[in-house]
């Protein structure tokens, strides 16, 4: 079979110029595939050639030797460090190492550095990433299934449209990372999370049908809500403003009810009549209603942050008491 390819320019080396370059036998399969990469990025939005193909200007501190690693190619796998691959130990300080595009399946991290690397695309598929850091690390695409994070810094990361089927996250810093088309209710566990600042919300839907959380939402600027699931309940301990949720908070909310939730609060003289009818004193009420308005999201019925619904019944009445008294 023979495939004509277009007319080369005139001058072109082996060229007369005009006429079609012929090759034997070629086959479509020899050409790099780029068309599924491209038709990624154009669906994901990231890992693409303006990312990838700018010069990293970082010098290396890798036992390859220094110097800067340049221009990468965005479908190329990186040929530095060769020596980390599928199943590899890694450890130590990697610094803005290129690992785009790697099989990295099965490989064991500890204890590394590697700010700002590039792991757009790999495969840590089975992986276990555990007291490292990883601050700022371009991982857009990355596949996580089955893998295990612990006692990890990731905050700032670029992980959008990251895979985490069956993946177990527990104790892992993401605030302000780039979370964008990441399913955390395909994870296996979601256990002390840090996810402030990322926009993320427990009505999102980001969360849904997860088996077990207990993450942190919101920013230390507006309100920090530890939310957490357990079975079919939902919980939320709330800090208006306040960056130490080791503090008492503010307020504590769930859905652990023994019948059907009232209809949400639509204002908040509507919270005021309900906190009236509890028989408190009118300055009590008004005390209460200053603390629990802080945490309402009228527009969509629910608890700041949460998918808890913005009723009494889902106010835990003691805690809050509690709270008043400590704050006087």
């Amino acid at each position: 079979m023979v495939r004509q390819q277009p007319r080369k320019p005139k001058g072109a080396p082996n060229s007369a110029g005009g006429q079609y370059d012929t090759y034997n036998s070629f086959e479509q399969a020899d050409l790099p595939a780029l068309e599924a990469e491209q038709a990624w990025e154009m669906s994901h939005g990231e890992g693409g050639r303006y990312e990838q193909e700018h010069p990293l200007p970082v010098e290396s501190s890798s036992d390859m030797g220094a110097g800067r690693y340049g221009q990468v190619d965005a479908y190329t796998v990186s040929p530095v460090r060769p020596d980390i691959h599928k199943g590899s130990r890694v450890g130590g300080d990697l610094g803005a190492i290129p690992l785009q595009f790697r099989d990295l399946a099965h490989t064991m991290w500890d204890h590394v550095r590697m700010s700002e690397a590039n792991l757009t695309r790999a495969d840590l598929s089975s992986s276990t990433i555990q007291h490292s850091d990883m601050h700022g690390m371009q991982a857009a695409g990355t596949d996580l299934t089955y893998a295990q994070v612990t006692d990890t810094d990731m905050s700032g990361a670029d992980l959008r449209h990251a895979e985490l089927h069956r993946a177990k996250l527990q104790n892992v810093n993401l605030s302000n990372a780039r979370l964008d088309g990441v399913d955390f209710s395909r994870a296996d566990t979601v256990s002390n999370v840090d996810l402030t600042g990322t926009g993320l919300t427990g009505a999102s839907g980001t969360f849904n049908k997860i088996r077990a959380m207990n993450v942190l939402l919101g920013s230390p600027d507006t309100g920090v809500c530890r939310y957490s699931r357990a079975g079919g309940d939902r919980y939320a301990s709330m800090y208006h403003a306040h960056p130490d949720t080791d503090a008492i908070p503010d307020l504590r909310v769930s859905t652990e009810t023994d019948g059907p939730l009232d209809s949400p609060w639509a204002s908040r003289e509507a919270m005021m009549a309900s906190v009236e009818d509890w028989g408190v004193d009118g300055r009590t009420a008004r005390r209460y209603v200053a603390l629990m308005d802080k945490h309402a999201d009228y527009e969509h019925g629910v608890w700041r942050d949460t998918d808890i619904p913005l009723c009494a019944q889902t106010v835990a009445r003691e805690s809050l008491a509690r709270r008043l008294s400590v704050t006087g």
